[in-house]
C-alpha cells in the first residue's frame, strides 16, 4: 500500500494541477511528462513529451 505523497518512478507520477499529468520512465530509461490516462508503451504515439527535449528540463 502506497501513500498520497509517496513516488513509485516508472509507475505513473499523477500530479493534481491545473492539467492533470503523470510522469513515465520508458525501458530506455528515458522520462515522459504525458496527459493522465497514458499507458505504459509508445509514449511518443500518445502525445507525451520527452522531459529532455523540453525548454525546461530535469538536467537544467
Amino acid at each position: 500500500m502506497t501513500t498520497k505523497n509517496e513516488k513509485i518512478l516508472g509507475a505513473g507520477i499523477s500530479y493534481s494541477g491545473a492539467r492533470p499529468m503523470t510522469f513515465h520512465i520508458d525501458d530506455q530509461g528515458n522520462e515522459w511528462l504525458c496527459d493522465k490516462g497514458a499507458t505504459k508503451g509508445n509514449y511518443a504515439d500518445q502525445d507525451c513529451w520527452r522531459t529532455d527535449m523540453m525548454a525546461f528540463n530535469r538536467n537544467d
